[in-house]
């Protein structure tokens, strides 16, 4: 259930043409505020769905074998160049 929220619109006399344009575009960014912190707070209540809140997740930490693995290239690859 949505509630109307909006202002009836009313023409106040006398204004310059900048006026109108700026009461436009400050009405343009207000409804695009009102679109997108409702549209992430929707994203959030959904239940299954994870949004992308802007933090990644740390690097993992190599296994031993991995780690192993990269010791052993490392070796081999010093060795190669010393001898």
């Amino acid at each position: 259930m949505q509630t109307n929220t909006e202002f009836p619109h009313v023409e106040v006399p006398d204004l310059t043409d900048e006026d109108r344009a700026r009461i436009d575009a400050l009405r343009e960014e207000m409804d695009w505020y009102n679109r997108t912190k409702y549209g992430f707070l929707r994203a959030l209540l959904l239940k299954g769905t994870k949004p992308f809140t802007g933090v990644a997740k740390p690097a993992k930490k190599p296994t031993k074998h991995q780690r192993h693995m990269a010791s052993v290239k490392a070796r081999s690859a010093y060795l190669k160049s010393v001898a």
